[in-house]
């Protein structure tokens, strides 16, 4: 699932110069959550991730973490945010400030995004953890439950 949804963000973030690509372990995991609140976190991230990281990277990986869990990570090359706001990004509402280095403007938003991916990640009974990507922007990764499993390939059970 995971490679249909960067297919369909490449285009969204080639057209702002963003260069998006996929990285995994070459084996398929299969996590226990229904697709369509995975495909939503997904989609929550990437757009996210396109909207602060124009003319950047955005790298998408997926692996297996630990006994029965697998790791989504979206992370961007955009302004990162400042430290003090990084704990408050996944509150409704909060729209965190630019890092003061970086200097970009905030583009438009509602600051539910994150909150939105957080309760979704929560309701499939995962977490997401935000960090800030070394060298600038900000790192999402959406931990879900699930096994790896190399001879799933059924779309909509795979991350």
């Amino acid at each position: 699932m995971a490679a249909g949804r960067v297919n369909f963000w490449s285009t969204t973030a080639e057209k702002k110069g963003t260069s998006l690509t996929l990285r995994g372990s070459g084996t398929t995991h299969r996590v226990l959550a229904q697709e369509h609140l995975v495909q939503q976190v997904l989609d929550v991230l990437l757009d996210n991730a396109c909207k602060y990281a124009p003319r950047g990277q955005l790298r998408v990986g997926v692996a297996a973490t630990g006994r029965n869990i697998v790791a989504v990570t979206v992370a961007d090359s955009g302004p990162g945010v400042r430290s003090a706001d990084l704990g408050r990004l996944s509150e409704r509402f909060f729209r965190g400030g630019i890092s003061a280095d970086r200097g970009a403007p905030n583009p438009p938003g509602t600051g539910l995004g994150l909150a939105i991916a957080a309760a979704l990640a929560e309701n499939m009974g995962g977490t997401l953890r935000l960090s800030q990507t070394p060298g600038g922007g900000l790192t999402a990764t959406v931990e879900i439950p699930g096994v790896p499993n190399p001879e799933s390939t059924r779309e909509g059970r795979t991350a």
